[in-house]
Formats: structure tokens, sequence, C-alpha cells
């Protein structure tokens, strides 16, 4: 359980960092008004505006290129964190082996049974691997 905290515990640390990431870039890319007001949007809403200001920027194609690269990648991984931060840790068995897993509750709808897969920890942390290798481009606005 320790090393589930402590991978949970950097996922979630560096989704902060990417979190403020979006409204250094909103500034940066429109105005500290456009910021203020992106405070109340979802991280996916606001994903979504950082990439339509780097598409509207002036940067350099290769540079919007790779900004636009990078922040698809972000979005896709706020998937897994969603699922961390919105649904219940349990105790899953499969092949005789039991592990700890998150479970996608928005993918238990309608009537049962469900097959759902849990999140396990080394799903998380590959997408914390990943996370973490994205960070250093994204916490400073491109120029």
């Amino acid at each position: 359980m320790q090393q589930w905290s402590e991978l949970i515990g950097a996922f979630l640390i560096n989704f902060g960092a990417a979190e403020m990431a979006t409204f250094q870039w909103i500034e940066r890319f429109s105005s500290a008004k456009a910021r203020n007001n992106s405070i109340d949007l979802i991280l996916s809403k606001r994903i979504a505006l950082v990439r339509q200001l780097v598409e509207q920027s002036k940067l350099p194609d290769d540079r919007k290129k790779r900004a636009l690269e990078l922040w698809g990648q972000v979005s896709e991984l706020s998937k897994t964190r969603n699922i961390i931060a919105h649904n219940p840790l349990i105790s899953h068995t499969k092949d005789g082996k039991t592990d700890m897993g998150f479970i996608n509750t928005r993918k238990m709808k309608g009537v049962g049974p469900y097959a759902i897969e849990p999140l396990l920890f080394v799903d998380v942390a590959r997408e914390g691997s990943r996370l973490a290798k994205i960070l250093p481009e994204i916490i400073t606005p491109f120029q």
C-alpha cells in the first residue's frame, strides 16, 4: 500500500503542475482576464482552450506542432487522472493473483455483470512516467 500511495501522490502532484501550466499557457497566448475566466473550466476544457490558442498563435509551425502534440498527450493522460480521482480503489483477483486497482464506474452503466479491467499499479506507473517526461516541456509556454 505504501507504493500505491507514493505513486498516486506523485501522479496527482504532477497533474497539479500540468493544470497550473494550462493557466500559464492561456495567459501567455491570450490575457490575464482569459486565464481568470478559465479557472472555472474543467481540465479537459482548459486543455482544449490551450490547444485552440496555440493553433491561433504566431508560434513557428514546428513549435506549434510540438505544443499541440504535448497537450494532446496531457489530454489523453488526464483520462487516467480522472479514473484515479473519481473512482474507488479495489482489491482485484485475476489468475489467482490479487492486486489493487481503480475501477472506472462510468463503464458500469446498464445491467451487469460488468467486464471491467481495473487500472492497476503498473498502468498508473506507466502513465505517470509519460507525464513526468512531458512536464519539462509544458511547464513554461513556448516563446
